[in-house]
């Protein structure tokens, strides 16, 4: 027997549409905390928004010294990323940058508009009748399933959040340090002890095993290396905008739900 873990945002929903509200608000918090005019903070973030784009392995969200997560790999990241190094430029230390960050992002979350992509409800059924699927997410539980309210009907698909995917614990040695993958210029990184204690507790909870399980994410490094670790076979969906050098580096690249629920839950 095996279970499917399945990211949200991103992955159900739509991460390229609906989060211009959001970024503008967090735009503006880190302006203010930097102390910036509009038209010096506006020429500095598009100039470092660019480079994310040009130099893909370059930026990203930093645990532990080493980048846990790409920036381009959602908007989230994005612009937690360029906030990050513009603090830092201007001499925030890493614990007040972190704070400013995240007061910013849990306060505007829910102003991203929120999008699923075409299929989710038909998605979510083929989860819900499974009866071994779980999403297992970074974002607070409860918002999770406020979005969810707005589908055709409530599904039956248990929702775990906070899951921590991006945090390393060097000493969690049940998997490798680290990988490099093809075409990249630096390590990925694995060992993401909260994620993976998470995934094996529901994978012995169930009776189930990593090479009977599957995983499907739409950030290569955070939701899926691991699982790929683990022995799980994984699915990847790309945004419009992900570099090729990470769609090649993934297996079984998926380009809507139709697709993904087929991989999962098609014997």
């Amino acid at each position: 027997m095996g279970i499917n873990i399945i990211d949200f945002d991103g992955t159900v929903t739509d991460a390229d549409k609906g989060h211009g509200p959001f970024e503008a608000a967090f735009r503006e918090d880190v302006r203010k905390a930097l102390g910036l005019t509009t038209t010096e903070f506006d020429g500095r973030w598009e100039a470092l928004k660019r480079d994310v784009y040009t130099s893909p392995t370059k930026y990203g969200w930093v645990n532990q010294g080493v980048i846990t997560v790409p920036a381009y790999a959602d908007m989230f990241m994005e612009t937690r990323a360029i906030g990050n190094t513009l603090l830092q430029q201007e001499g925030f230390s890493d614990k007040d940058a972190d704070a400013v960050l995240y007061k910013s992002y849990k306060a505007n979350y829910d102003k991203v508009e929120i999008h699923f992509k075409e299929g989710a409800d038909d998605f979510l059924r083929r989860a819900e009748g499974s009866g071994n699927s779980f999403i297992v997410t970074n974002a607070y539980e409860d918002k999770v399933k406020r979005k969810m309210e707005q589908l055709e009907r409530k599904y039956d698909v248990p929702v775990i959040g906070r899951a921590n995917k991006h945090v390393l614990f060097s000493s969690w040695d049940v998997v490798p340090e680290s990988t490099r993958l093809p075409d990249f210029d630096r390590d990925s990184y694995l060992r993401r002890a909260l994620y993976g204690q998470l995934v094996q507790g529901l994978l012995t909870g169930t009776n189930s095993q990593p090479e009977d399980s599957k995983g499907l994410g739409d950030i290569l490094e955070m939701d899926l290396l691991l699982l790929r670790s683990l022995g799980m076979e994984t699915g990847y969906m790309p945004k419009s905008n992900t570099p090729q050098v990470e769609i090649n580096a993934a297996d079984n690249v998926l380009y809507s739900l139709e697709e993904a629920g087929d991989f999962l839950f098609k014997q």
